[in-house]
């Protein structure tokens, strides 16, 4: 996922932030509608804890949903075999900036590692068979596919592992591999006109 000099993330990672909220159809002061990521963070947010006995009105779909988000998200970020603390940190930010920070970063790391351990029980393509169940409409993949490349450009390039799982996750959902094409190309297009290229010196 991330193997660039510090200075380089930070610049990348910053401007990776600022798209997962821009490039799902949100911006901060203009009233736009929260993104599918936002509305499924809050549910995600607000579940109703263990011991709570009244009806809290939450929707378990969207919390599903979220997960599902985060997961694809997750499988892309491992799909090389490594996930060490520098990039599990990329993925927390980037998560919670996709969610509009509805969901604490600590939320999502507990989550990571309920995602590691399903992932070493039921490989990789057990996951993304439970994923492609739990997404439904055009827009969620949408969302889905959005999130999942976010975390791939991480890296400014997508690397081969990384493809093989949106291709999966493509086929598991019944979406076209040029729908994943063209969000890849919008985002990559956002990326540079929201924020250029910064010269990293010595």
């Amino acid at each position: 996922m991330l193997r660039l000099l510090a200075k380089e993330v930070l610049v990348r990672v910053n401007r990776i932030e600022r798209l997962a909220n821009f490039s799902l159809g949100h911006e901060v002061g203009l009233g736009r509608h929260r993104s599918v990521m936002a509305l499924a963070g809050v549910a995600y947010a607000s579940q109703p804890s263990v011991d709570c006995t009244t009806p809290t009105g939450f929707d378990p779909s969207a919390v599903s949903l979220f997960e599902a988000i985060v997961e694809a998200a997750f499988l892309v970020a491992t799909a090389d075999g490594i996930f060490d603390n520098d990039e599990r940190e990329v993925f927390s930010r980037v998560l919670a900036a996709a969610a509009e920070n509805a969901v604490p970063r600590s939320d999502i790391n507990g989550l990571i590692e309920e995602l590691g351990e399903v992932l070493a029980t039921e490989g990789l393509e057990g996951r993304i068979a439970h994923i492609a169940a739990k997404v439904h409409r055009p827009e969620q993949k949408t969302a889905l596919l959005r999130v999942a490349l976010l975390i791939a450009l991480a890296n400014d390039v997508v690397s081969e592992t990384e493809e093989s799982v949106i291709r999966r996750l493509c086929t598991a959902m019944d979406v076209p591999l040029a729908e994943a094409r063209q969000i890849r190309l919008e985002l990559t297009e956002l990326m540079y006109k929201e924020a250029p290229p910064v010269s990293v010196g010595g």
